[in-house]
C-alpha cells in the first residue's frame, strides 16, 4: 500500500512518498502540479479503465509518461528512464490525496 504525505516545503507543495514509490510523488508535483481539474480527469480515467470502458490510457506530462491499465499504473520519468508500477487503487489514493491537498 502506498503511503503519501503532502506538505509545504520551501514555499511549494510537495508529495512525500515512501520507497519504492518516490516517483509517484515526483509525478504529482511535476505533472499534476496544482491542477484540480487534472486530478478529476485522471480519476475519471481510472474509473473508465476499472469498468472496462477503456482498455488502457496513456499520456505524457512535463516529466513523466503514464499508462493506466486494469489493476496497475506505470509512471516513467522520461529524462532518466526510471519507472515505477503501482496498483490502480494505490494510484487513485495518491491522486485523491494530492487533490485534497491542492484544493485548499
Amino acid at each position: 500500500m502506498i503511503n503519501i504525505m503532502c506538505k509545504y516545503e520551501g514555499g511549494r507543495r510537495c508529495a512525500i512518498v515512501a520507497k519504492p514509490y518516490e516517483l509517484v510523488g515526483l509525478y504529482l508535483e511535476s505533472d499534476i502540479q496544482d491542477c484540480v481539474e487534472e486530478c478529476d480527469e485522471l480519476l475519471d480515467i481510472c474509473k473508465k479503465v476499472e469498468k472496462g470502458d477503456l482498455v488502457s490510457w496513456g499520456g505524457c506530462g512535463n516529466a513523466n509518461e503514464i499508462t493506466i491499465e486494469p489493476g496497475k499504473v506505470t509512471i516513467e520519468l522520461m529524462f532518466i528512464c526510471e519507472k515505477v508500477v503501482v496498483s490502480l487503487s494505490d494510484y487513485r489514493i495518491a491522486v485523491e490525496t494530492w487533490r485534497s491537498f491542492i484544493s485548499f
